[in-house]
């Protein structure tokens, strides 16, 4: 549910370190379209894109189907799945009811669910959920697994056999969940389906006219099918399922249009939605920090000359949003986008360059390359040399994560708790017996392995030392990045050249993530994995994106996936470039 922008604020240091260029003569109007339209051209964007500059609406436009089998084209007034940005809309209905005096910030959630157990009920607070610093998991949905019409009951019995992933308070870690309690708490302090509730309190006094938590049945008309194309080339409808999920609303459900969530930000500006002393309690970010996380959003920059600028995501399957806002000004801007081609990378680039345009930093109208479509073109061309000579141009230090696939788990820790670029996790979340294995450069005599998770450590059934399982208990720790750690440690100091990490996802729900592994010798020096082979894993198990570099790694994923959509000639030529 959560569009994480690698590379994010550096990005947007850049952008505002050029605020002070003054923008070429050419219209922010015209600009915005020319930047739109290089992503239109090169395929990887379908959906609107809406710029509100100093109260002045510059730019409405909609591009692409909204359907594509029934040819309906998107509009201005087509409904887009949001995905996470319902989180700011359910952190303003909370904070509305503490304004009232109906609920109070810091009430432990056990008041509301009696039948979370006294760790979890009595120590986390509706302030700790809206702030993802309550320590619980990040999606019980997984968890659930296969259930069908899971209850509040099932989650109380799901939450109390998961740990916190720390203590209440102390760290912080993006939860879906915990926005779902929360809407879960809306509707019992207020008495009103959780729907009905953000209808009344804020579509309704925003003014945003296209918007619902969930489809209305009478209007199926107006909402925009979400697409994918695993192998580049198909256009693939995803399933209702994958965005109807009734254990999710509150992190989830708001179906709306870019023109609307501009609205959004005029009416927070007022006080149509919330009063100042509490909008500010909103945006205030933890322990000091001037940036990150906040409640339903995140400060993404504070500029003494342009203000904060705050940004909130949503990403499923199919669908990808982000909105940009200068809180306190009426300067925003919305991209949202039904067809998931765009990628992370060419979503932050047109979220970025578009925010660029809105706040006068000029423009940046080039559309990132689509280097995996690219190379396909000029081999279906039957242009080999061509190929390899743009796979010589990459900077593949540049990959994006899909690249990962031949890296997952080696090196250094790169996330922590539930978050990492390239931590190792089966390609689905109840698939039983599963297992990486880590291959060292044995130099030294080790007196321990710790192995480092970023979620659900408790999968781990046992590990083997070079081929032989080993019999020792384990020892559960935490990072300094607050990740669970579960660390083995030897009798005595012996030479390990691999560690094969044996799981279970049937009994324990849920994507289990392992981050890195580091071999431990007796002078306390450190050795990480430095290659990986796995049982199974999401990697390799998804589609291909426009962005993705042509490893040999992903160009056999390519292959896979045009075989699968009967595009055999296609896999073929493919496959024979490998060789």
């Amino acid at each position: 549910m959560k569009l994480s922008f690698m590379g994010l604020a550096a990005a947007v240091v850049i952008t505002f370190g050029a605020y002070c260029q003054s923008a070429p003569e050419q219209s922010k109007k015209d600009q915005m379209a020319a930047l739109v339209r290089a992503y239109v051209e090169t395929g990887q964007f379908q959906g609107s894109v809406t710029a509100l500059v100093n109260n002045d609406l510059i730019f409405d436009q909609a591009y692409g189907k909204a359907n594509i089998e029934a040819g309906l084209a998107n509009t201005p007034d087509t409904r887009f799945y949001a995905a996470s940005i319902t989180k700011a809309l359910t952190a303003v209905a909370v904070l509305q009811l503490v304004e009232a005096e109906k609920l109070a910030l810091d009430a432990p959630i056990g008041q509301f669910f009696p039948a979370l157990t006294s760790d979890m009920g009595e120590t986390v607070t509706v302030r700790h959920l809206l702030m993802h610093t309550s320590g619980v998991m990040r999606d019980h949905t997984e968890r659930l697994g296969g259930k069908e019409n899971p209850t509040t009951a099932d989650l109380m019995q799901v939450l109390n056999e998961a740990p916190l992933n720390f203590e209440p308070g102390t760290s912080g870690s993006y939860s879906n969940t915990g926005y779902h309690l929360l809407a879960l708490i809306l509707q019992r302090v207020s008495g009103h389906p959780f729907a009905g509730l953000i209808q009344e309190k804020i579509l309704t006094p925003a003014g945003m006219t296209n918007s619902s938590i969930g489809q209305l049945d009478e209007q199926v008309g107006l909402y925009a099918a979400g697409y994918k194309s695993d192998d580049i080339l198909t256009p693939k409808r995803t399933a209702k399922d994958d965005y109807d999920r009734p254990m999710l609303f509150g992190a989830s459900g708001l179906f709306t249009t870019s023109r609307d969530l501009i609205a959004f930000t005029r009416a927070l500006k007022g006080d149509s939605l919330l009063g100042l002393e509490m909008a500010e309690i909103m945006f205030t970010p933890r322990d000091g920090r001037s940036t990150g996380q906040v409640m339903g959003w995140e400060i993404i920059h504070k500029d003494d000359q342009l203000g904060t600028l705050m940004l909130a995501t949503g990403a499923a399957d199919g669908f990808l949003s982000s909105l940009f806002w200068v809180k306190g000004s009426d300067t925003a801007v919305a991209v949202m986008a039904n067809h998931s081609k765009l990628g992370r990378v060419g979503s932050q680039a047109l979220s970025l360059n578009s925010l660029r345009i809105a706040i006068g930093a000029g423009p940046q109208l080039a559309a990132p390359a689509t280097p995996l479509a690219i190379y396909l073109s000029h081999i279906l061309a039957g242009e080999h040399e061509a190929a390899a000579d743009y796979v010589k141009t990459l900077d593949w230090s540049k990959a994006p994560l899909a690249n990962a696939a031949a890296i997952q788990a080696v090196g250094e820790p790169n996330g922590g708790v539930g978050e990492s670029r390239r931590a190792w996790a089966p390609a689905t979340a109840d698939a039983g017996e599963e297992w990486i294995k880590l291959d060292f450069d044995a130099e030294k005599p080790v007196t321990a392995v710790r192995v480092q998770f970023t979620q659900i450590p408790e999968s781990l059934t046992g590990v083997e030392f070079d081929g032989v399982k080993v019999e020792a208990s384990p020892v559960h720790t935490v990072a300094d990045n607050g990740a669970p750690v579960v660390e083995f440690r030897l009798s005595a100091p012996r030479t390990i050249s691999s560690v094969k990490i044996l799981l279970e996802t049937k009994k324990v729900k849920g994507w289990p993530q392992i981050d890195a592994v580091s071999l431990i010798a007796e002078d306390g020096s450190v050795t990480w994995a430095r290659d990986a082979t796995s049982s199974t894993s999401a990697f390799r198990s998804s589609g291909v994106s426009l962005h993705d570099y042509p490893s040999k790694a992903v160009l056999r994923k390519l292959a896979e996936r045009l075989r699968e959509s009967g595009k055999k000639a296609e896999a073929d030529k493919v496959e024979n470039a490998m060789k």
